[in-house]
């Protein structure tokens, strides 16, 4: 799932997809984070961060997050959203 944080909260993070949806992902301690292909943790992630989350959907339709990843923003690197489409048909990513 790819999206902008929208909110951290202790022990969890705030979602909003390309389409709007928010997702509330929970982190636990199994929670794996990556930042600029390097380890990372949950402090190097803030609000408006563009986001990967690789998990499993529980039954309340929140993602319990094995992996997040992003990149720094800013010239020449990092990612870009469009936000207000689908993956590979109108949401745009660009490094």
């Amino acid at each position: 799932m790819l999206g902008k944080i929208t909110a951290v909260h202790e022990g969890s993070m705030e979602i909003t997809k390309a389409d709007g949806g928010v997702v509330v992902v929970k982190l636990t301690n199994q929670t794996v984070y990556r930042k600029d292909r390097a380890d990372a943790k949950i402090t190097d992630f803030k609000v408006g961060d563009v986001v990967m989350v690789r998990g499993e959907q529980n039954p309340d339709h929140s993602v319990t997050a094995k992996l997040v990843g992003g990149r720094t923003g800013g010239p020449g690197g990092g990612m870009m959203w469009s936000g207000g489409g689908t993956l590979g048909k109108t949401m745009l990513l660009e490094r």
